[in-house]
């Protein structure tokens, strides 16, 4: 069994819908995503607006040292921005440890308290 959910569905993330997806998965369904990346997708709307950096949002860098996916998200991130000419930031760099994994990926720059204390300078 399969569930085929457009990318629309996919970013209209709701704790409900959420759920139902989850309890269908252990119901045994296979979650199928369809238009994945086109529309309203994030790399669609990179090009249209020809951003020159993008900023790596901490959710997936705070997590790097602890669980092997988010290195592999943050990686292909990273690949899709060189390969692109964007630069890439990392949020929330905190530690050592996490500055060392943000090199290691290629991110181009950081910020985070492990850089400094995060101020206002207009």
């Amino acid at each position: 069994m399969r569930l085929e959910l457009v990318e629309d569905i996919i970013i209209s993330k709701t704790n409900t819908l959420d759920t139902q997806i989850l309890e269908l998965k252990e119901k045994g369904y296979h979650v199928i995503v369809d238009d994945f990346g086109t529309d309203k997708s994030v790399y669609n709307r990179m090009f249209e607006l020809k951003a020159e950096y993008i900023k790596i949002d901490g959710t997936f860098i705070k997590e790097l040292s602890k669980d092997s996916a988010y290195k592999v998200i943050v990686k292909s991130i990273v690949d899709f921005a060189k390969k692109s000419g964007i630069k890439t930031i990392a949020e929330h760099v905190e530690t050592k440890e996490i500055h060392a994994i943000v090199k290691e990926l290629g991110i181009d720059y950081s910020q985070g308290y492990y850089i400094g204390k995060p101020s206002l300078n207009i």
